[in-house]
């Protein structure tokens, strides 16, 4: 169960900047009027309006930020984790809620199907695994 959760927390789901989403229309405020903000910054905000090549560069440049890259993609985080009823021996059952903050532009089927990750192994009973995709609050058993 660990190594499954690791491995998800390692593979978040990539933030996308679109034009037309809430996002990008406060990151259009911020390029018109913050008075702090780099030039290079500036002129990339507001060449992204008609530019495809400009707002992939913006995207590259505010996903370095984690606030920027939160606010901007859909966010992820094992809320709660359970498993045994003792110490020092193997639980019967194990499980683990995983929430997800879905971005104004996907959808829970988006994040269900996996979006640009693919389907996930969620749920391993035994020596079965079944291939699940990831989902909004999945519960992950063992």
């Amino acid at each position: 169960m660990s190594r499954l959760l690791v491995e998800y927390e390692a593979n978040p789901i990539r933030p996308h900047l679109e034009r037309g989403t809430p996002m990008y229309g406060t990151i259009q405020c911020v390029g018109h009027y913050a008075k702090n903000l780099p030039a290079h910054l500036r002129a990339l905000i507001k060449t992204s309006v008609h530019s495809d090549r400009a707002l992939s560069k913006l995207e590259a440049e505010l996903i370095r930020d984690p606030i920027y890259s939160a606010l901007i993609g859909t966010t992820q985080a094992i809320d709660l984790v359970k498993g045994g009823v003792k110490a020092n021996a193997l639980p019967e059952e194990a499980w683990a809620i995983i929430n997800h903050r879905v971005a104004t532009q996907r959808s829970v089927f988006c994040i269900r199907t996996g979006g640009s990750r693919g389907p996930f192994i969620l749920s391993i009973r035994g020596l079965r695994a079944a291939l699940l995709p990831p989902c909004s609050n999945a519960i992950l058993t063992s």
